[in-house]
């Protein structure tokens, strides 16, 4: 290691900083209070023909004389000392300081709250960037209007969603930037994230900043999607999950970030509901098992443990979603084919935007159990609260039918290529069905439009298709699979539906 002083010159540890000593003539002559100066920008590296400095056992002196010696060592050892004190304090690089600031705990900011300067200044790690830069700072847009960080995760179908009309308006205005964030605790490699984004340039192209650390401290989230708004150095508007579906996007580009306004109860999905006030305060129980209807204040959340587990849990979630988990039977059957015969049969439809009726929230703890065993518990549950049945029977209905003319086109494919789709995205761009069961186009089709779909492809093998982005729309969509040797028609056909009855109905 080298030492730096004033001047320039570097001296190795163990060196002296010595200039050549006056002849004793010219010391004798010198006043006796004049002392020989050395100035630090003198100092030169030792010259190892000089005779100077011996250490161990041999004694310390010149061939000029110890006394002149001594007097000189008396100034150059504590020279030496402080140089290396005040170099290595000094030689802390920027890594080094940087990681000790970062141990100080950070304080989430909240709306009103001023970004502070070093958070404008901290260089994050993007993909995605249209110039190709993999680094930015949040000052790179401090001139924009508003900037909108947008928390989110490539498994995340809620945050992409939005994607394609937040990258439309900032489009259509210059002053507003659309920063995704993806936090680290998504587990997203930024491979992962960059695959994924350009994958979908068609449809739009933002910038993500990735394997995040930062900025999630200083912005907490505690579900996706999630937002917040900067405008002039200030954070104007935070938008948490829950709070999407009343937001307008063109009013927020106007610079309305008005929201409906709810404080949530905090709740940790890993412990259990209501347990010291995890959640707010319990209702009563019934038995051993906890069913009440919707929670106000607690996000959906399930949890169901390991194949060995002494709780379930179902929070604020359909009905219908939670007969699924208790009857896996069911799962085979979309709302298509699913009838009511109940006195409200709203209470096992799926979620409703801005509906609460329909969402239940149950709860079964015991010691520790199979899963298999405690599912058998869910439906004693189930039928002990809800006195239903359940049968199958036969109906005739319209279906489209799904045949292959020539199954090669699909099937067409390298093995290397990677699933990945943009089918439940609803962007409006072409949809691409790389890899993926041809059931799972079946049942979204089914759900799309609410009538039943035949597949006698015989197709087992994962598929390739490229479809119209308008899927909505018939015509398109059998044109489409058409290119891909697949015929679509329509034809009436005895299809199996679920019946779920209430005993106190069919009594």
């Amino acid at each position: 290691m080298k030492i730096f002083l004033r001047g320039g010159r570097g001296m190795a540890i163990g060196q002296s900083c010595v200039r050549p000593l006056a002849d004793e003539k010219s010391l004798s002559s010198r006043p006796k209070k004049e002392k020989i100066k050395y100035p630090l920008s003198n100092c030169r590296p030792f010259d190892k023909s000089e005779q100077v400095l011996h250490y161990g056992p041999r004694k310390i002196g010149t061939q000029r004389g110890n006394g002149n010696m001594i007097r000189l060592m008396a100034f150059i050892l504590p020279m030496i000392i402080f140089c290396v004190l005040f170099s290595n304090a000094f030689a802390q690089s920027a890594g080094e300081r940087a990681a000790v600031k970062a141990q100080h705990i950070i304080k989430p900011l909240q709306v009103g709250d001023t970004i502070p300067e070093d958070l404008w200044n901290l260089p994050l790690q993007v993909v995605n960037h249209r110039d190709g830069k993999e680094t930015i700072t949040l000052s790179d847009y401090r001139y924009k209007k508003l900037i909108i960080l947008d928390f989110w995760a490539t498994w995340c179908s809620s945050c992409i969603q939005k994607f394609s009309k937040l990258y439309s308006l900032q489009q259509e205005r210059d002053r507003l930037q659309v920063l995704l964030v993806n936090t680290k605790s998504t587990r997203d490699s930024p491979k992962k994230v960059y695959d994924f984004l350009t994958k979908r340039k068609e449809a739009y192209q933002l910038t993500s900043i990735v394997n995040d650390t930062v900025l999630s401290s200083f912005f907490p989230q505690y579900s996706l999607p999630h937002y917040v708004f900067l405008n002039e150095g200030k954070i104007v508007a935070v938008i948490n999950a829950n709070q999407v579906s009343s937001l307008n996007w063109d009013k927020v580009a106007d610079g309305d970030y008005s929201v409906e306004t709810k404080i949530y109860k905090e709740y940790d999905v890993n412990k259990p509901l209501f347990k010291d006030g995890n959640g707010g305060n319990c209702p009563d129980y019934i038995f051993s098992s906890f069913l009440s209807g919707y929670v106000d204040g607690i996000p959906s959340q399930i949890y169901r443990g390991g194949e060995l587990t002494d709780r379930v849990s179902f929070i604020n979630l359909p009905l219908i979603t939670i007969l699924k988990y208790a009857y896996p039977s069911l799962r085979n059957f979309s709302s298509t084919r699913m009838r009511y015969n109940v006195a409200d049969p709203f209470l096992y439809s799926e979620r409703v935007i801005g509906e609460t009726r329909n969402l239940f929230t149950y709860e079964i703890k015991m010691p520790l159990t199979s899963l298999e065993k405690v599912d058998e518990y869910i439906r004693q549950d189930i039928k002990r609260y809800f006195l239903l049945n359940f049968s199958i029977k036969k109906e005739s209905q319209d279906c489209w039918v799904l045949s292959s003319r020539d199954s090669k086109k699909v099937l067409d494919f390298p093995e290397t290529l990677t699933r990945a789709t943009n089918l439940y995205e609803e962007t409006g761009a072409s949809i691409f069905y790389d890899n993926y069961p041809l059931q799972n186009l079946i049942k979204y089709l089914e759900e799309k439009y609410k009538i039943p779909f035949i597949d006698e492809t015989g197709i087992l093998a994962n598929v390739r298709l490229e479809l119209p982005g308008d899927i909505g729309n018939i015509n398109e969509l059998q044109e489409s699979l058409k290119r891909f040797g697949l015929l679509l028609k329509k034809e009436r056909r005895d299809i199996d539906v679920m019946v779920i009855s209430n005993d106190l109905i069919t009594n």
